[in-house]
């Protein structure tokens, strides 16, 4: 999970690059919240790894086409900037320390 679409491409690229896994990269232009859970599903099954915008990801849970137990390894890149609001801390609060 990334903050910006510029970590987006770059985390994306150095995967596919450095590895041999289906990696997919979703942000506001891509899939988002309101697309369905059963697309999202296929998107899952067709993957190795999603980088994605983490407002993208908190939305997803918030509007359940995603739950945070189908999700094996979630790295937060760009951490330190995390405060407050941020999606980052949201996706914690409300999904992870249920």
């Amino acid at each position: 999970m990334v903050n910006t679409l510029s970590l987006l491409e770059q985390q994306k690229n150095a995967i596919s690059l450095r590895t041999l896994l289906n990696v997919r990269s979703f942000h506001g232009n891509g899939l988002t919240y309101t697309t369905s859970a059963e697309e999202w599903e296929k998107s899952f099954e067709q993957c190795d790894v999603f980088v994605i915008i983490g407002k993208i990801l908190l939305e997803n849970l918030r509007h359940g086409l995603m739950r945070i137990t189908s999700i094996d390894l979630l790295i937060f890149d760009e951490c330190h900037h995390t405060s407050g609001d941020s999606d980052y801390n949201s996706i914690m609060r409300e999904f992870y320390y249920q």
